[in-house]
């Protein structure tokens, strides 16, 4: 008889062990869990850019890494005078989009030997295009596209 009543009581200790253990999992994973987004929408939703009054959007080169990659028509730039207004992103781009592979190698010798010519003779800008005021319209200035730096053969 002692050992049945010995027996259920270390079950019962045994038992109840299990449950205290059990609670106090459930209640520190309930207390140490992460703070839930409160408002989702908000915190999935992309940035829009500013819109003037021409229907284009601006902003600066910060913003297109917070917009995952979406950038503005106009991005905002100091021109060559120190006078700070706005590129067209497809000016910033220009035309020289190789097709190929091959084309690209090409285009990067023709580039290098046109850089060292320029750099060799004081040019410092590739090329240099308009900058504008915010609405895209005016002309305030020009900004400089430097030369890629000489990279080490």
């Amino acid at each position: 008889m002692k050992k049945a009543s010995t027996r259920k009581r270390i079950i019962t200790i045994l038992c109840a062990s299990v449950i205290l253990i059990s609670l106090a999992v459930v209640y520190a994973s309930a207390y140490w869990q992460a703070e839930p987004i409160q408002d989702v929408e908000a915190a999935t939703q992309v940035k829009e850019y500013p819109i003037n009054e021409y229907g284009l959007t601006y902003g600066n080169g910060n913003d297109i890494v917070e917009r995952e990659g979406y950038e503005p028509d106009l991005i905002a730039a100091q021109g060559i005078d120190g006078v700070v207004g706005y590129v067209y992103a497809k000016d910033l781009e220009g035309d020289n989009k190789p097709s190929s592979p091959d084309e690209a190698v090409r285009y990067m010798k023709d580039y290098e030997n046109r850089r060292d010519v320029a750099m060799s003779k004081g040019e410092q800008y590739e090329r240099v295009i308009p900058l504008y005021d915010e609405t895209g319209q005016k002309v305030i200035g020009e900004f400089g596209i430097s030369w890629a730096w000489q990279t080490e053969k």
